[in-house]
């Protein structure tokens, strides 16, 4: 209760508009205050009254308006508090006391004060103006005032004044308690819907520097596939028009749906998941670019079914070429890890590794296999004579002979040195002998120009052999071996096998 009478309805976080209603009265005062002059011209015996009348209110108007311009909210508050009883206290010593509109004029300033003030203020002012009346009645009962011709007495005046007044203030409590509990309410509604919306821009303005410092592409698609919004990185690398594009139109440069991929969009707003995978696309400029993109629901209709789904796109388009890079290294390491340099034939690693696969092969689908091994005759005596560099161009040239002599299923190794093997899937030994035959006789045709003005020509001896079921493979490997010694003996340039 105590707050009630001692809290304005108006406090100081109403200063404007408290302000504004300062300032529209004492403009109005300054408009009509001349009015009185009318009264002057037509009454020219009581000119000096209403000259007087005009003077104390532009006075006032002037004093009210230059306060509250400046800042002096309250005082001039209090100002017009005081420039109103003391108009109705002049009223009452100059024309008739208490039983003149003095009273009147009271009740106002009391009303004025529990508005525009606190309501402990309501309350002194009407003391004031109860005291103030009762001193006019005073006053009159000594003939200091001429007595009015009225039925009832001053003081019967001064009684009935003073109850309206406090039944004014009273019921302006109770009224304007009401009000301040309107106010007070609205108020704290209008603060926390402030805070609500400062906290939602920090919070707007937090998320926005979030996405900005993002390098990845980041855009929200609806139900129809339309792009309804996308961040700056996805409009420099796919243009500011995709806004209201299909995704598939801006993204993959596709007039229908990505349904034959595993399109993530689709995906989410059919199961409502997050989903992610690799994928290419194709920027304003035509390039394709790698993407790993992430997509999932960002908002829901009341039945919970998906409405939009955030699309986030990072460029993997380096990685990508980085891994490819990788793989054909390692392709490429493999390669030469398995293959003879020189001759550009597999090496003797390879061979047994190779060898084993087609033993087991053979042994279980039973399979015909065919073992060669050829080596050059007197290549030790090149060498010596002409040098390594031109035993080299010797071994390239046989590489080169035995790769064109080949079926695409059959394999040749560099044994090592001078030594060659080839390996015959679903070949016979007759057929084999053949195949060796046919290398035998291209190489005799190679011509080699070892020194200058000098021609030389090298032969092989080639033995192979048909594997034996269950055979172990290094006594296979030992038998064909055997055979090209053989073919060494019986005079070199032929090839020997079993049969």
């Amino acid at each position: 209760m105590i707050n009630l009478l001692t809290a304005p309805i108006f406090d100081d976080e109403d200063k404007t508009l408290v302000a504004r209603h300062l300032f529209i009265i004492s403009w109005t005062l300054i408009t009509i205050g001349w009015l009185p002059l009318i009264l002057a011209v037509f009454i020219p015996e009581t000119a000096y009254r209403w000259f007087l009348v005009t003077g104390y209110i532009e006075t006032a108007a002037l004093i009210l308006f230059v306060l509250n311009k400046y800042g002096h909210t309250r005082s001039a508050k209090y100002f017009l508090i005081f420039t109103i009883w003391a108009a109705a206290t002049g009223m009452a010593l100059t024309g008739g006391g208490i039983r003149s509109n003095a009273m009147s004029i009271y009740l106002i300033t009391v009303l004025i004060a529990g508005l525009v003030q606190s309501g402990k203020t309501g309350f002194i002012t009407a003391v004031l103006c109860s005291l103030t009346g009762l001193f006019l009645v005073f006053l009159e009962y000594s003939g200091a005032l001429p007595a009015n011709k009225v039925t009832h007495t001053p003081f019967t005046e001064w009684i009935a004044n003073t109850i309206y007044m406090f039944i004014i203030i009273s019921f302006q409590y109770l009224v304007s308690g009401t009000i301040r509990g309107a106010l007070n309410q609205s108020r704290q509604e209008l603060k926390e819907r402030k805070r609500v919306d400062a906290a939602l821009r920090n919070s707007e303005g937090k998320l926005n520097a979030m996405i900005l410092s993002i390098p990845d592409h980041i855009s929200v698609i609806n139900k129809e596939l339309n792009i309804v919004w996308a961040n700056e990185n996805a409009t420099r690398m796919f243009g500011t028009d995709i806004i209201g594009r299909k995704c598939y139109e801006a993204y993959h440069r596709r007039k229908e749906p990505c349904e034959p991929y595993p399109c993530l969009v689709l995906k989410a707003f059919k199961d409502g998941k997050k989903h992610e995978h690799d994928t290419e696309v194709v920027n304003k400029e035509g390039r394709t670019i790698n993407f790993h993109c992430i997509a999932n629901v960002v908002s829901r209709d009341k039945d919970n079914n998906p409405i939009t789904v955030l699309e986030i796109s990072h460029d993997v388009t380096e990685r990508k070429q980085v891994e490819t890079a990788l793989r054909k290294s390692e392709q490429r390491y493999q390669e030469l890890s398995i293959i003879d340099d020189l001759t550009t034939l597999y090496n003797s690693r390879h061979f047994y590794f190779q060898l084993k696969i087609e033993l087991e092969r053979s042994n279980r689908y039973e399979q015909l296999l065919t073992l060669v091994l050829l080596d050059l005759d007197d290549f030790k005596k090149f060498n010596d004579t002409y040098g390594h560099v031109e035993g080299d161009q010797v071994l390239r040239r046989l590489g080169h002979v035995v790769k064109r002599c080949l079926r695409e299923t059959d394999h040749a190794y560099r044994y090592g040195g001078e030594e060659f093997t080839i390996l015959l899937p679903m070949t016979t030994s007759a057929d084999g002998a053949v195949t060796a035959e046919r290398i035998r006789t291209e190489f005799k045709k190679e011509i080699f120009s070892p020194a200058l003005g000098q021609e030389a020509s090298l032969t092989i001896s080639i033995g192979l052999a048909q594997y034996k079921p269950k055979e172990d493979m290094k006594a296979f490997v030992h038998r064909v071996d055997q055979l090209m010694y053989q073919a060494k003996k019986n005079g070199k340039d032929r090839v020997c096998s079993e049969a």
